[in-house]
C-alpha cells in the first residue's frame, strides 16, 4: 500500500484515517510547543515568625503530625500487647483444662479399678 496525501484528488476518495492521523500530529506538536510557555511560576509562601523559629531550631514543621504518628505507634503497641496477652491466656486455660482432664482420668481409673 502506498502513502498518499489525505486529500489526494487523483483518486477521488479522501483517506479519513490518514486525515485523522495528520490532525492528531498537528495538535500534539502545537501542545508540545506551548507547554514550556504556559507554566507560570508559583509565588513562594511566606513563613510566619513561629515557623521560621521552628525551622531554625531544627524542629519539624508540623508537630500535629508527629503527635499523630506517636499516637498511632502507641495504639499499635497496645493492640499487639493485647493480642499477645490473649494468646497466653488461651494457652494457660488449655493447660489447666488438660491438667484437670488428667486428674479426672486418674480418679476414674482408681475408682473403676477397685
Amino acid at each position: 500500500m502506498t502513502q498518499t496525501s489525505p486529500t489526494d484528488k487523483t483518486q477521488g476518495v479522501i483517506d479519513v484515517e490518514a486525515l485523522k492521523k495528520e490532525i492528531r500530529e498537528q495538535i500534539l506538536s502545537e501542545l508540545k510547543e506551548q507547554k514550556p510557555e504556559q507554566k507560570p511560576e508559583r509565588p513562594k509562601r511566606k513563613l510566619s515568625e513561629k515557623q521560621l523559629a521552628a525551622l531554625a531550631a531544627g524542629r519539624q514543621k508540623n508537630p500535629r503530625l508527629l503527635a499523630k504518628k506517636a499516637r498511632e505507634e502507641a495504639e499499635a503497641k497496645a493492640k499487639k500487647l493485647k493480642q499477645r496477652k490473649s494468646k497466653w491466656f488461651i494457652f494457660i486455660r488449655i493447660k489447666c483444662i488438660d491438667k484437670y482432664l488428667y486428674l479426672l482420668r486418674s480418679v476414674v481409673k482408681t475408682l473403676t479399678s477397685k
